[in-house]
């Protein structure tokens, strides 16, 4: 009989039992799927009260949990999309790209001018160093590699487009895009659109994007898997779903040379299935039910898998949709969340807490139990606590930002602050149209379609200080921030948006000042009131629309 040395057999079992520990570990780490739909209202979602057929949609809230009191920290694509992918701000961005445009010293001016940083502080990454699978699918958004892979308008209108070239050219961009997303920190990208749709594919292609998210959850059904997932629906100013529905092989990577394999319903189904249901094809429902097909897809592959209790599944827009580039609550930063977690959450929760989307990374690292770098700056914090107890609070409140526009919300009132920087200031100043003017005072100073959005929904859009009593006046029509007895309340609620600001160690207007900001602002007040007086005049007398503006 031959006899293991002591040592040696104590060492064995200790590497025995680090093992199982670890396996321990591993099995106890959730999977997770972050859905990341675009432009949804909650009056777009069944779950809300909404009149659509969206079963899919049902059986998540019912399964899980409704978050009604949930905000997004910016409401464009890009600086949403980055804190969704990091639980940061975008102004913490260190982007290459937004660094050289607003340095340290200047104030920030978040929008789609960011990306997403080199040096791993993202979702994938972490969970990737973890041990995850980490997946990445669909609309990518975030920063100037969205452009270098191809997201040009290709002669939009030019019917002489050779669709073969063009398509090549985008599978090239497609395939060079998966790549750019491995090198920060994902394992895994398939299916991949740089930024919004361009011609001449300009058209939406759901299942494209579900056939790469069901391959990925196959792929990796034997390991913990986090899936950032991310559909172009419901982007598009016209909702014109009814075009795509007729383009199936039309994709992100160009011409298809078949039907992608998903089991979702066939899309010639979706109208007779809606009508059938009870429901009208009014206001564009017919996408609504296409995406909702796509999420069933998702949810049955984990039925069959039979990973569903142990999958955190997160249903959230990038930003709302009709006020989309404001800072109202209604239809913009308010936005529908639903998560499913059978393990933690308990059937048909719903919560009223302060929520935002900073808080779901940190989420997800808190339940994958991994250790998070030291340079790793989160903004937002774990859900846990609500998941548990839907009525505890985890924030006193919550901040938002979009150019030159700041936020803080808390669970009566909600606080605006616009203050330009000296470069917008100029532009106020020197505005030589109404076109001019709007755009240089709107939050993204250039973006005229989308900015006119808030414009229209109020003119204190345009306002310098906003101070709105959420319970009483949801709608925020009323601007309280000069009336007399709401003073101290307004001097409160600044304090806790210069604390939100401090965080990201740059100038904004008088909360962080420094020589530029100050003398620009205070030498020039009455000019920017009066360029704004202007527009706001014609506003209340119906006389500004984006249709009559023009150079």
């Amino acid at each position: 009989m031959s006899f293991i040395p002591f040592n040696a057999l104590a060492r064995c079992l200790l590497s025995l039992s680090i093992m199982a520990v670890l396996h321990a570990v591993s099995a106890d780490q959730p999977n997770v799927i972050c859905i990341i739909v675009d432009d949804m209202d909650k009056d777009e979602i069944s779950a809300y009260g909404a009149k659509i057929l969206q079963p899919n949609l049902d059986r998540l809230a019912k399964e899980g949990m409704t978050f009604h009191r949930a905000y997004v920290n910016a409401t464009v694509c890009t600086p949403s999309r980055y804190t969704l992918a990091t639980g940061r701000y975008a102004g913490m961005s260190q982007a290459p790209e937004y660094m050289q445009q607003y340095p340290m010293h200047a104030q920030g001016h978040p929008g789609f001018n960011l990306g997403l940083e080199m040096d791993g502080r993202n979702v994938g990454k972490v969970l990737a160093d973890a041990g995850y699978a980490t997946g990445w699918v669909g609309k990518f958004h975030l920063g100037a590699e969205d452009k270098e892979e191809g997201n040009d308008k290709r002669q939009a209108k030019n019917e002489r487009v050779d669709l073969s070239v063009a398509s090549a050219q985008m599978k090239q961009h497609e395939l060079a895009l998966r790549e750019h997303i491995k090198r920060l920190g994902f394992t895994w990208a398939k299916h991949v659109y740089p930024g919004n749709l361009q011609e001449p594919f300009a058209h939406h292609n759901l299942e494209w994007t579900i056939e790469a998210a069901l391959e990925f959850i196959e792929t990796y059904k034997k390991q913990p898997f986090y899936l950032h997932f991310n559909t172009t629906l419901c982007h598009g100013p016209d909702k014109s779903w009814g075009k795509s529905f007729d383009f199936p092989l039309f994709s992100g990577e160009g011409l298809l040379t078949q039907l992608p394999t998903t089991g979702m319903p066939a899309r010639a189904t979706i109208n007779e299935r809606i009508t059938k249901s009870g429901y009208t094809l009014a206001h564009h429902r017919s996408g609504w039910t296409w995406l909702d097909d796509g999420i069933g897809a998702i949810l049955k592959k984990l039925d069959d898998l039979q990973l569903t209790d142990n999958t955190i599944v997160v249903f959230i827009p990038d930003h709302g949709s009709k006020n989309k580039a404001s800072l109202f609550d209604r239809d913009a930063l308010n936005v529908p969340l639903i998560i499913r977690y059978p393990k933690a959450i308990a059937a048909g929760s719903q919560c009223h807490a302060l929520v935002q989307a900073a808080d779901l990374v940190p989420t997800f690292f808190d339940y994958a139990n991994t250790p998070v770098p030291a340079n790793y700056a989160a903004n937002g914090t774990s859900l846990r606590p609500l998941f548990t107890n839907p009525n505890n609070t985890i924030h006193e409140s919550i901040y938002a930002e979009l150019g030159c526009a700041r936020t803080v919300i808390t669970q009566q009132h909600k606080y605006i602050a616009v203050r330009y920087a000296p470069w917008q200031v100029e532009k106020i100043i020197t505005a030589k149209s109404t076109t001019q003017l709007v755009k240089a005072l709107s939050y993204l100073s250039g973006s005229l379609g989308i900015s006119m959005r808030g414009m229209n929904y109020s003119t204190d859009y345009l306002a310098s200080d906003q101070l709105y009593d959420l319970q009483n006046d949801p709608s925020e029509k009323h601007n309280l921030a000069l009336a007399p007895e709401h003073q101290e309340k307004l001097i409160y609620v600044r304090t806790m948006l210069t604390s939100y600001i401090q965080q990201q160690q740059r100038p904004f207007g008088e909360f962080i000042a420094d020589a530029s900001t100050k003398s620009s602002k205070q030498s020039r007040i009455s000019d920017i009131d009066t360029q704004r007086q202007k527009i706001i005049t014609l506003l209340h007398d119906g006389k500004l629309s984006q249709k009559n503006l023009s150079e």
